[in-house]
């Protein structure tokens, strides 16, 4: 051990001898709280096996501390592609908010008049109309929907998947040159249903381009 050690690891300590007639002062040197430490180290067996481990542990746990609350290096490329890419993650998740809110507000307003022009009197419409207030091709939407389970083709017609009946989507029978024909409608909460999972696809959509551009765009961050 070096002096500089020595001196860390061993504390002067001196008291009255009582049982001494002339009371004579005792001088000793105790063990300070990293000479305990070191003298244990080096110690072998179950029990100096469990300090060290605990040590590690108590070592690493600190400098995991430290290095969250170290400053990010912005003339790091890679230090910099990871910040922005959580700045999107933060975004997407306050736009998440804000379609769930939406949602909520849509639900509580039954009578909103955005749904009323496209429902019918019994508060349904059908796959297509969905699409129109989605402002996508029926087409997309309809690959979209059968992608994420929420309709099914069976017997010729588009059929809800069971999670999503009779809240979101029923079906409801037509009669059509003397034969009654499925058809699929959806409820008012079923427009609310897909406006949210429609917005949530469009957000992943959007930000998985602004991933290919932040990767596209790496090289160029040299200067930045």
């Amino acid at each position: 051990m070096s002096d500089e050690g020595q001196v860390r690891a061993c504390a002067p300590y001196s008291y009255l001898n009582w049982c001494d007639e002339a009371a004579s002062v005792v001088r000793e040197h105790m063990l300070t709280k990293d000479g305990f430490t070191f003298a244990v180290l080096a110690f072998t067996g179950q029990t100096a096996a469990r300090f060290k481990e605990e040590y590690i542990d108590a070592f690493n746990s600190m400098a995991s501390e430290l290095e969250r609350g170290r400053a990010p290096n912005l003339n790091d490329n890679a230090t910099l592609r990871q910040l922005l890419l959580g700045k999107l993650d933060e975004i997407e998740v306050l736009q998440a908010k804000v379609v769930q809110r939406d949602e909520q507000l849509a639900i509580a307003a039954p009578k909103v008049e955005a749904f009323d022009a496209f429902l019918d009197d019994r508060g349904h419409t059908n796959l297509r109309t969905v699409a129109r207030i989605l402002g996508c091709k029926s087409e997309v939407f309809f690959e979209w929907a059968r992608d994420r389970g929420y309709i099914f083709p069976e017997n010729g017609a588009l059929q809800p998947c069971s999670d999503l009946a009779p809240h979101y989507m029923e079906v409801i029978y037509h009669e059509r040159y003397g034969k009654f024909r499925p058809q699929t409608v959806v409820t008012r909460a079923g427009v609310v249903f897909f406006q949210q999972r429609w917005a949530a696809y469009q957000l992943a959509q959007a930000k998985q381009a602004a991933r290919a551009i932040a990767q596209a765009a790496q090289p160029r961050l040299q200067g930045i």
